[in-house]
């Protein structure tokens, strides 16, 4: 018996629970139950507040096609933000972060979710209260997909919400305290000997990290490293050719970190923009670029505005497409850099522009890299 990966499409031999070709995790086989597995989730419960009196006198062909649009705004939201949704029960919705997948920013993204949800909802007249919770449960087999107390503070949340509100447990706050605003609450609920600490969510900051890394601290044993950095920088600049330069390593050995290093150092001689990309969403190709021309001071915006129609065209396009995009967790930084009329390239790390020996302007960009530099192609 083969089972065909859902993603490559690649056949795997029965026993198999993840693809031989890409990795992905495989469907079970029919008539094998799932694998029961302890871990750390977050659960969001959102439900449509004032349900009963809105059905009492109402049309039911009114309210069917209402709650067809709490529904579908519902998993809209909830699966772009990469939750699973458990279950519709009537006007109550209940999805998880985590399952099957955990990454490190599930707490953050349900947060962000439940206030994306709360938003659109109230735009087409539906209020609602929201719950989130993050707690160790059993995910797998049964009819329930995660079971334990996490589960049952989530609904107990959103139960004492008010219309509008999302209320955060305390788990849930100490894992995205540097991206929210809220304020402390103690919920009382039948059952627990205490009441419980919560926070009641104002907003969510469009741009703050899962996992706040502090840079501020001294750079050691990476000298050589930051040498190499560095003469790529004075390279280009003196050739006024633009250089990319790649730093690659695995998660958490320090490549923010150099280069935030490099930044510094170049900050004083050069315009240094920032782009990030998102770990998720969709129409997020451009981001990194239409983030940094937000972020771009004046004097770069200005050139930018004289751009050639050829160029000028691109870029607006750009701008405007980013002013719709998701808001999401940062993720790794990238470089990207713009060519206007006065030639002057700004990257990830740093970017400075001088008149080349005939007179005439001349442009050239930097990126990470422990490669070799390499000129600009534009």
């Amino acid at each position: 018996m083969v089972i065909a990966c859902p993603v490559c499409g690649q056949q795997n031999p029965d026993g198999f629970r993840f693809c031989g070709a890409c990795g992905s995790p495989l469907p079970l086989a029919a008539g094998t139950s799932a694998r029961e597995v302890r871990k750390t989730v977050t659960v969001v419960f959102c439900d449509m507040a004032g349900s009963t009196e809105l059905a009492d006198g109402t049309d039911p062909e009114r309210v069917r096609a209402l709650m067809g649009r709490y529904h579908d705004v519902a998993r809209r939201v909830l699966e772009s933000h990469g939750a699973t949704i458990e279950k519709f029960i009537g006007d109550a919705v209940m999805a998880v972060f985590g399952v099957p997948t955990v990454r490190e920013d599930d707490a953050l993204r349900a947060v962000r979710a439940a206030c994306e949800l709360r938003d659109e909802l109230g735009a087409i007249g539906v209020p609602v209260r929201i719950g989130v919770n993050t707690g160790e449960v059993v995910a797998g087999g049964g009819e329930a997909l995660v079971t334990g107390d996490a589960v049952n503070v989530a609904a107990r949340l959103e139960q004492g919400a008010g219309v509008g509100e999302v209320w955060i447990g305390d788990t849930t706050h100490r894992l995205t305290r540097e991206a929210v605003h809220s304020e402390p609450i103690a919920v009382a609920v039948k059952g627990k000997r205490a009441p419980l600490a919560a926070h009641r969510l104002l907003s969510v900051s469009a741009h703050a990290q899962a996992i706040p890394r502090r840079i501020d601290s001294v750079l050691v044993g990476r000298a050589l490293e930051v040498n190499m950095l560095s003469e790529a920088f004075e390279r280009a600049a003196s050739e006024n050719r633009c250089h990319m330069f790649t730093v690659m390593g695995a998660p958490g050995v320090g490549k923010s970190r150099l280069a935030a290093e490099l930044a510094d150092g170049a900050a004083s001689e050069a315009n240094v923009l920032v782009g990030q990309c998102l770990p998720y969403g969709d129409g997020i190709t451009f981001w990194p670029v239409a983030e940094m021309l937000r972020t771009a001071p004046r004097s770069a915006s200005a050139t930018i505005g004289q751009l050639p129609a050829r160029h000028w065209n691109g870029w607006s396009q750009t701008t405007r497409t980013g002013s719709s995009f998701p808001s999401g967790s940062p993720g790794r930084s990238v470089w990207a850099g713009f060519r206007p009329r006065s030639r002057r390239c700004s990257g990830r790390f740093a970017g400075r522009s001088r008149s080349s020996p005939g007179g005439g302007p001349r442009c050239w960009c930097s990126r990470t890299s422990t490669g070799p530099s390499r000129p600009c192609s534009t």
